[in-house]
């Protein structure tokens, strides 16, 4: 789970600066084209009004109690309903209002693409979840003791590079600086994590950069396009994509963050290069396609039914809590209650996407502020607690 960074000013807290098939086609094309002969489309099932309105309202608090610009929400149950909303602005200068298709970047949540490529890997039978790191770089510290099973659920005791004071000497006054993936690794190294190996979880950025290297090593291809090839391509996510520098191709919300005494906003809608969190934080996408996407990671589509049980075994998170339930970290996934998903910030851009196994729910959440650091995650579990009052403590 990405750490939210605040300080506390004026009238709240304000903020420093993770190929479609062929049958798969057909029946895309076929949804384009309209049914055949004689054929119905089938209209997607609508929650009833009272939930709509309860699940709309929820979205608003959250939206008005934290100052938050806009948000887009998309939730699937099967045989139960769907439902998508786009609320608030885009761009708080033109009073543009956020639209469902808009374009965001979705944080950690890269970790679970990187994690999944990764795993498709073990799959193919390049890369075993027992290798150490040592047979790829051997120059990291304590490479010979750390695993890519380590990697994946951060137990490698390496360490964030943020941890390194020279990191944040480049960060705070270039936040455009292009980050070479070995300028960050070896920013984390040095420090002692004091953590048992293989078993206590110490989230950091430092893991997925890593694995992130692994895959440019196992698959010669830029992770760019190891991650079409592998994860937009086979899954249709058209819209989301690894990005190699700040901008937006698309349209897209613009995202803020709180800033100064008086806590004003500031678009960072591209003010900062992704490459400062690489593999574990670039991505940029779109409602639809997360949807997809949280789905696929959920039910393992991508995997073999071995390697998504592998994925799904978890270690604790300490000192992280939601909803009054403990944090638990697989590969590339995290756990809160029986939802599984991921969530992230990036640039003040925020992204909590889960899955509920037993209900087949998907769950899709997307701000463009920081003002509540975990804003996303909110809206996720009142609109969770709606729906299934059981499952949210």
């Amino acid at each position: 789970m990405p750490r939210f960074k605040a300080v506390k000013c004026g009238r709240g807290k304000c903020f420093d600066i993770a190929v479609a098939a062929a049958l798969t086609a057909l029946l895309l094309a076929l949804a384009v084209l309209g049914p055949a002969c004689g054929g119905k489309t089938e209209t997607p099932v609508s929650f009833d009004q009272a939930t709509i309105d309860a699940m709309e309202q929820a979205v608003r608090d959250v939206l008005n109690k934290d100052a938050i610009p806009g948000a887009i929400v998309g939730v699937k149950v099967s045989g139960r309903g769907e439902w998508t909303a786009a609320l608030g602005l885009a761009d708080r200068e033109t009073g543009e209002e956020i639209r469902a298709t808009d374009l965001m970047r979705i944080g950690s949540v890269t970790k679970s693409f990187t994690a999944t490529l990764v795993l498709e890997l073990v799959d193919e039978g390049r890369l075993g979840l027992d290798d150490p790191l040592a047979d790829f770089f051997p120059w990291v510290e304590n490479a010979q003791n750390v695993t890519v099973r380590m990697l994946l659920n951060h137990t490698s005791g390496i360490v964030d590079d943020y941890q390194n004071p020279a990191f944040w000497d480049i960060a705070s006054t270039d936040p455009l600086y292009k980050w070479q993936p070995e300028e960050l690794v070896k920013a984390s190294m040095g420090t002692k994590p004091g953590v048992v190996l293989g078993a206590d979880n110490n989230y950091s950025n430092s893991n997925y950069v890593l694995l992130g290297m692994i895959v440019e090593q196992v698959t010669g291809k830029k992770l760019a396009e190891a991650m079409e090839e592998y994860v937009f391509g086979p899954l249709g996510l058209s819209e989301t994509v690894f990005p190699e520098g700040p901008e937006f191709l698309g349209e897209h919300s613009h995202s803020y963050v709180l800033v100064g005494e008086d806590c004003e906003f500031l678009d960072m809608t591209s003010g900062i290069d992704p490459s400062i969190t690489w593999a574990a934080g670039a991505n940029i996408s779109a409602l639809e396609d997360m949807k997809v996407w949280t789905r696929a990671l959920g039910t393992g589509e991508l995997l073999t039914e071995e390697t998504q049980e592998e994925r799904l075994q978890w270690v604790d998170v300490p000192g992280l809590e939601g909803a009054g339930v403990g944090y638990q970290y697989g590969l590339g996934i995290l756990k809160l209650g029986d939802f599984i998903g991921h969530n992230g910030e990036f640039s003040g851009f925020q992204a909590s996407a889960f899955y509920l196994p037993s209900e087949d729910a998907t769950f899709v959440v997307m701000v463009n502020s920081n003002a509540n650091p975990s804003g996303s995650q909110d809206i996720f579990l009142a609109i969770a607690a709606i729906l299934f009052p059981d499952e949210v403590p």
